[in-house]
Order: C-alpha cells, then structure tokens, then sequence
C-alpha cells in the first residue's frame, strides 16, 4: 500500500511539473503574441499611410493630367496639338494599369479592393523586413 501511494504521489509530482512547463510555455507564447500584437499594431499604421498615400499620389496624377489637357486645349495651344499628346497620356496611363494588374493582382481573384490589397502587402512586407514569418504569427 506504501508503494503505490509513493507512486501516486511521485505520478502527481510530475503531473504538476508537466503543468507548471504547460503554463510556463503559454506565458511566454503569451508574451510574444503581445509584443508581436504591438508590432502589427505599429505595421498597420505604417501601411495606411502608405496605401492612402499611394491612392492619393494615383489621382493627382490623373487630376494633373486632367489639368495638363484643359489648360493646353483651352487656354495655351489647340486642340490639334493636345490630341496626340492626351493620347500617349492615355496610353501611358492604360499601360501602367495592365503592368500593375498583372505584376500584383493576377492572383487568385478576391474581394478585396485595391487599397486593402496595398495595405495588406505592406504589412507583410513589414513583418518580412523585421524577421518575423508571417506564418509563425498565424501559428502562435
């Protein structure tokens, strides 16, 4: 009877060690995810003020073109001289947008717009320039 009461006392024993390692384990697991929630945090600031910025930057180029033609065709010179030039305007800006679709959107298609698509991959990005997998995060 004293022997199976010493194992039962050394099987707890190790039952508590193993739970204390179990804790331990999750409070370091804990730990990280909070600075890693704090990182992502900062990452998602950084990438809306990218993504804004990249949008904004687009359409004030479509606007100074815009402005470029009005002015050239109505104020300085005719409209002879601006059609060849607001037609490689046009062309430019046609094939820098099958370049953008093709380089980053050829993906599988989704839903999700073409600010989310900016901001999602300037996090990942971030998360890469820093040295985190952004599969280890999804794993923790």
């Amino acid at each position: 009877m004293v022997n199976s009461l010493e194992h039962f006392y050394i099987g707890s024993h190790n039952t508590r060690e193993f739970h204390q390692d179990i804790f331990d384990e999750y409070k370091l697991k804990s730990k990280k995810l909070c600075e890693l929630n704090q990182l992502q945090k900062q990452f998602e600031i950084k990438a809306k003020k990218r993504s804004q910025l990249l949008a904004s930057s687009a359409a004030l180029f479509i606007l100074a073109e815009l402005g470029i033609v009005a002015e050239g065709t109505f104020v300085s010179l005719s409209w002879d001289i601006m059609e060849p030039v607001s037609y490689m305007m046009f062309l430019f800006n046609e094939l820098m947008a099958f370049g953008w679709f093709f380089m980053f959107i050829s993906r599988p298609k989704s839903s999700t717009s073409m600010r989310d698509h900016l901001f999602n991959r300037s996090i990942e990005k971030q998360w890469k320039r820093n040295g985190i997998d952004p599969d280890e995060i999804k794993r923790l």
